[in-house]
């Protein structure tokens, strides 16, 4: 194998500064150098060491394996980049999902069979870090996000629709034991109602389409006050959960729970809300073994649920 040990030992700053232009000036040549010295590095190791990003650039999964290797092995590198490429096949590795709770509420029902299909994988759950999504340079490593965010207009990650949901009105036991079961439109008007008033990383999503029940059935008249506002999709589950009151919820955040749906038989999902959900991940992950696994289970349970709920919901 060609190879020239600087290329390691520039690797080793670009490690450890993730800043072509700072290595640069360490190194005392230009910062196409320092480029140039990396693309060799990395035909040589036959995958990809480095991902740029608008601050610098972050090691890949295979990069962050070579670097650790380094020290310990530094003369048995052909082996260091043979399992480095192998990284990007394996099944076996961490794999972090960054969702909003939403994700979570969706993927929970299927993470066992996942699991036990695919014993290397080790799942981390991140939501805390999910509206980070679209700073690029914060994750590295393998991962994958599932959103409701639709993509920004530059971004250097792979965002791709994988379903739409709709939202549906429901409520719990308790509440129609209590306050009855609303049967019209007009009904509604004695019903406590939970609206939604969306966060502004959600101001795109209309008003009005999000809290049908305040308006269905008052054309030409003043719309409904809701009972209590929230915004988060979450949030409004635990209300109707708690007898609260009516909500504005997607099917799969009902599956096991004691909410019934309201208005079955004349409410019209394609008049109100629809929402998008997306998979998202870098470029440099297209071919990753544990990712595309995840996605594939993923468009699997889509196609499955889809019509499942449809056929839950428009029972007569």
């Amino acid at each position: 194998m060609d190879f020239n040990f600087e290329l390691l030992k520039t690797f080793r700053l670009v490690a450890a500064h993730e800043n072509y232009t700072r290595v640069a000036d360490i190194m005392g040549v230009n910062q196409g150098t320092v480029s140039r010295q990396m693309r060799r590095l990395e035909e040589i190791a036959g995958t990809e060491l480095l991902v740029s990003f608008p601050k610098g650039v972050r090691l890949t999964d295979a990069g962050r394996y070579v670097a650790e290797q380094m020290d310990e092995r530094l003369f048995n590198f052909e082996e260091i980049f043979t399992r480095a490429r192998d990284l990007k096949s394996s099944t076996s590795g961490p794999l972090q999902v960054v969702t909003a709770m939403f994700g979570i509420s969706w993927l929970a029902p299927h993470l066992s069979e996942f699991l036990a299909e695919n014993p290397g994988i080790e799942l981390i759950m991140s939501t805390d870090e999910s509206p980070m999504l679209q700073n690029t340079s914060h994750f590295s490593g393998t991962y994958v996000s599932l959103t409701p965010i639709p993509p920004p207009r530059d971004t250097g990650l792979i965002w791709q629709e994988i379903f739409e949901f709709s939202f549906y009105p429901y409520a719990h036991i308790s509440y129609t034991q209590k306050h009855g079961m609303p049967r019209t439109f007009d009904d509604l008007d004695n019903h406590k109602i939970i609206g939604y008033r969306w966060s502004r990383a959600y101001a795109s999503v209309d008003y009005n389409a999000s809290n049908p029940l305040l308006f269905v059935g008052r054309e030409g008249q003043k719309p409904r006050r809701p009972a209590m506002e929230v915004d988060d999709v979450m949030a409004c589950k635990v209300l109707v959960e708690n007898g609260v009151g009516i909500g504005f919820l997607p099917l799969f955040h009902v599956i096991n729970t004691q909410l019934v749906p309201v208005l079955q038989g004349i409410y019209d999902k394609n008049l109100f809300l629809k929402r998008k959900a997306y998979y998202v991940h870098p470029p440099y992950l297209r071919g990753n073994q544990r990712v595309q696994k995840l996605i594939k289970l993923m468009k699997e349970k889509v196609t499955q649920e889809t019509l499942n709920f449809d056929n839950q919901w428009d029972l007569r």
